[in-house]
């Protein structure tokens, strides 16, 4: 007799198999193999329409298939030479106690012969058999860290909260269960708060970080009490990136099965679980240029009063000549006097300051910025302000955004 697994998971069916042959010369006319279980508490047995039974080999070419009941079976005609199989299934149910209890399963066989006399067989040490099989409990735990986003922007107000959820599959109630609890942080990007449990049952996080740096390889470890079939737990854990956060950088927050009372697992494949989001910058420039005040020539105003006099009966010759006297005195003060203001703002204009103004409204904080001076032509002045300007970038380290 030999069981097909030991020890038995909890939730699993357990098969004991109970092989009987026929080594003699003769013919065992009726074979009657008795079994007798010692199930304890959450283990059940089988009912009579649960056994089956396989012919390994058959000498008897008109044999008959066995019969069974949940505590015997019977044999007529079994030749020599022949094998038969019972199979006994067991269901082991999540209530048995792991480590405690033990399955028992005795079977015994006798032959009788046609007149109803019980036969001895030529091995007795081989007329029965006994079989004791461990229960172990049986879990399939996971855990899943999922991250909102894939990006963390710097400088943002909104902070990115990570979900960790641990759980567990069944069959059984998994206690004392651990779960550590990584975290990587780069530069600028900090933890706002140690994980908080959001639901399930009754769990913990223990903080192990170290001088308050929050970084691998371990942030803390989470123990949950009992994780019965089908139940989970799930934490929250928030971050939050600077403005001087450096972009590209990554924030890593995995978790991992550390620890568990019972063993073996189901399932290792998503006991452990990974998630990164990548630091993203965002950025608002704004490029103003402040002019200096425009030169303002001062305003005078003269006047004369010439008292003359006029005769009344002056010629018209005297008249056009006068005339086209005061159109020349204008031309030669209106030449002049634009030459003087063209003079004035050219030499004054070398003095201007122009201050060139550029603001970050961020959020984040902008790194290698490059302003570029351009010349725009409209007039010679304004050329000759920015001929030793032109083409000629400078370079912004770094402007914070405040």
């Amino acid at each position: 007799m030999f069981e097909n697994v030991d020890p038995v998971l909890t939730g699993e069916t357990l098969i004991y198999t109970i092989r009987v042959k026929n080594v003699g010369a003769s013919v065992a006319n009726l074979v009657t193999i008795e079994y007798d279980s010692t199930l304890p508490s959450g283990v059940n047995g089988p009912s009579a329409g649960d056994l089956s039974f396989d012919y390994v080999v058959d000498a008897n070419p008109t044999s008959s298939p066995p019969s069974l009941t949940s505590t015997s079976a019977q044999l007529v005609d079994f030749w020599p030479g022949s094998i038969v199989d019972i199979f006994y299934p067991v269901e082991v149910t999540t209530a048995a106690q792991s480590g405690i209890d033990v399955i028992a399963l005795a079977a015994s066989v006798e032959n009788e012969d046609t007149d109803g006399v019980t036969t001895a067989t030529s091995l007795p040490q081989f007329d029965n058999d006994q079989e004791f099989t461990s229960i172990s409990a049986a879990l399939d735990l996971y855990v899943d860290v999922t991250p909102p986003t894939d990006k963390l922007i710097a400088g943002s107000t909104d902070d990115v909260t990570f979900t960790i959820t641990f759980g567990n599959r069944g069959p059984s109630t998994g206690t004392d269960v651990v779960f550590a609890l990584d975290v990587q942080l780069p530069d600028g990007v900090t933890r706002v708060e140690a994980p908080q449990q959001i639901s399930g049952p009754t769990a913990s996080f223990v903080d192990i970080g170290v001088g308050g740096v929050y970084s691998g390889p371990a942030a803390g470890r989470v123990h949950i009490d009992a994780l019965d079939d089908g139940e989970e737990v799930v934490f929250e854990m928030q971050v939050r990136a600077n403005a001087n956060a450096e972009p590209d950088s990554a924030v890593v927050v995995s978790s991992s099965l550390t620890s568990v009372d019972q063993s073996p697992l189901l399932n290792t494949d998503d006991d452990q679980s990974q998630a990164v989001i990548v630091v993203d910058s965002l950025i608002n420039l704004q490029v103003s240029i402040v002019a200096p005040t425009h030169l303002q020539l001062p305003s005078s105003s003269s006047s004369s009063s010439t008292s003359s006099s006029s005769s009344t009966s002056s010629s018209s010759s005297s008249s056009s000549t006068d005339e086209e006297g005061l159109r020349k005195r204008k031309r030669y003060i209106q030449k002049y006097f634009i030459k003087i203001i063209l003079f004035i703002v050219f030499i004054e204009a070398e003095l201007f300051t122009f201050t060139i103004q550029v603001e970050n409204n961020g959020p984040s904080d902008a790194t290698n910025v490059a302003v570029q001076l351009s010349n725009t032509k409209s007039y010679g002045v304004r050329s000759a302000i920015y001929n030793k300007d032109v083409g000629v970038s400078f370079m912004i380290l770094k402007i914070d955004f405040n």
